[in-house]
């Protein structure tokens, strides 16, 4: 997914994969993937109210520190 709006109570907000976002890339079966921030995703999330999402990622985060 490289393209997508989020559109909150009294904003649109563009998700698309912006060059600068672009934190690191993984090869998967020979094609090279840009990967965002997981910090840009918890935003994201917490933008779609998917907290299922934030709880994992906040999981994941707080087992890294």
């Amino acid at each position: 997914m490289s393209e997508f709006k989020i559109k909150t109570y009294d904003k649109i907000i563009d998700g698309s994969l912006k060059k600068e976002q672009i934190v690191e890339y993984i090869d998967f079966y020979d094609t090279n993937i840009p990967l965002q921030s997981i910090d840009l995703w918890l935003e994201y999330y917490t933008h779609m109210k998917r907290l299922d999402k934030v709880e994992l990622i906040n999981v994941y985060k707080n087992k890294r520190n």
